[in-house]
């Protein structure tokens, strides 16, 4: 098993240059090559100006091997990654499982993505017969799965057939100069613009999601308006991925894909790293996650389609007429054959709208004459039963009470 190695720009660029497996090809290889070079001289002399086409999003790239001994190692990465960032992505890799659960993952740790594509070896691959299989992964502040699915799985491709990490590197530092890269014939051609970040937003249908679970659909709704603590599990880890990036879309008007972290594990390092998030949407293959009611203020149940308050968070969730309504609306509307997502969140947006512009109106003034939703001032307010809590509530998580503002 190889040892991991790691490259810094000018590193890469002057192995590029001398080493003999990197001499250039015929064809569109030249061309990828010429690219790497210009990218490297410009590094040194002058700042090449970022495109709108460039991923300068893009924080670095891994690759790791299975051997036949079931070891799972990290072998080369580029440019230098993190212990704490590597370690999380070895935890996560499909790798570790006798049969991979899943080709493509993504998850997030700290303020970055993390995707990952896993291929078996071929017998005409270009590395050794001791290697089973090997994945490629990208880390990114970026948020487009279906984007860095292509992207990791060209990757992949090209290390498995060549058995060289420049190639991949060479891969890398095209796309995060220019946004692309032209892989030759056998594998195609990767392009940043082709993938709409709007798109990667609705990708995941929440209409899905509501019919799962019904009416208790509001809970969801409420914990996210008021930016609570939710954790998703589910033994399927495709299914908790697609749920937990299709719940913002019930906020449309933040549109923070931040708070998703699809795919987390239980272990110390991970959980803290969830915690000092503070508001989130946490994915968990691990049932054992149930019992940890600090963690979460709702737990959302995919395999029973159940969703549960804690003990704590009880006093939050009390439901009111407007609970009723969007509720009513939500359900509905997904039960209607004919509607589309895009009325799910059309609609529920202009209910959150109504709400927002009742708040404006009951603001009132401090003493430094700055506007803000008082908690007082609601319940003199002569609202219906709990309205004044809830309303306080959606105020603090839209910044607008003394407590946020």
């Amino acid at each position: 098993m190889k040892q991991e190695r790691s490259l810094t720009l000018e590193s890469f660029v002057r192995e590029v240059r001398f080493s003999p497996r990197a001499q250039p090809h015929s064809g569109n290889d030249d061309h990828n090559r010429e690219i790497v070079l210009n990218c490297g001289t410009t590094r040194r002399t002058r700042q090449k100006p970022v495109t709108m086409d460039s991923l300068r999003s893009l924080s670095s790239v891994l690759l790791i091997e299975k051997d036949i001994y079931a070891d799972v190692l990290p072998v080369w990465s580029f440019p230098q990654i993190s212990t704490e960032v590597q370690d999380v992505v070895v935890s996560r890799s499909g790798l570790q499982h006798e049969t991979i659960p899943l080709q493509f993952t993504f998850s997030r740790f700290g303020n970055q993505w993390i995707y990952s594509f896993i291929d078996i070896r071929k017998e005409d691959s270009g590395l050794t017969d001791k290697v089973q299989a090997a994945q490629a992964t990208v880390v990114t502040t970026d948020f487009n799965p279906e984007r860095y699915n292509e992207l990791t799985k060209m990757m992949v491709h090209i290390y498995l057939s060549t058995g060289s990490p420049l190639k991949v590197a060479e891969c890398y530092v095209s796309v995060f100069a220019k946004g692309s890269y032209n892989a030759g014939d056998s594998f195609g051609e990767f392009s940043a613009a082709s993938h709409d970040a709007r798109a990667a937003y609705l990708a995941s249908s929440i209409k899905d999601v509501i019919r799962i679970f019904g009416e208790d659909i509001i809970l969801i709704w409420a914990a996210l308006i008021m930016k609570k603590r939710l954790i998703v599990v589910s033994q399927k880890l495709g299914l908790l991925q697609k749920i937990c990036r299709a719940l913002p879309v019930l906020v449309w008007h933040r549109q923070n894909w931040d708070i998703v972290r699809p795919y987390v594990n239980h272990s110390d390092n991970e959980i803290s790293d969830v915690q000092d998030s503070q508001v989130y949407i946490a994915g968990f293959i691990d049932e054992s996650i149930r019992e940890r009611e600090d963690l979460y203020d709702l737990l959302v149940d995919v395999n029973n389609r159940s969703v549960t308050v804690s003990s704590a968070a009880k006093g939050d969730f009390m439901m009111t007429g407007v609970h009723r309504g969007i509720c009513e609306f939500l359900v509905t509307t997904a039960e209607n054959a004919e509607s589309t997502d895009a009325d799910i969140i059309r609609g529920n947006s202009t209910k959150i709208k109504d709400l927002l512009n009742k708040l404006e109106q009951l603001k009132v003034e401090r003493d430094n004459g700055e506007p803000i939703v008082d908690y007082k001032a609601l319940q003199e307010a002569g609202l219906p039963p709990n309205l004044d809590k809830f309303l306080y509530q959606l105020a603090t998580a839209e910044g607008m009470t003394a407590l946020t503002a």
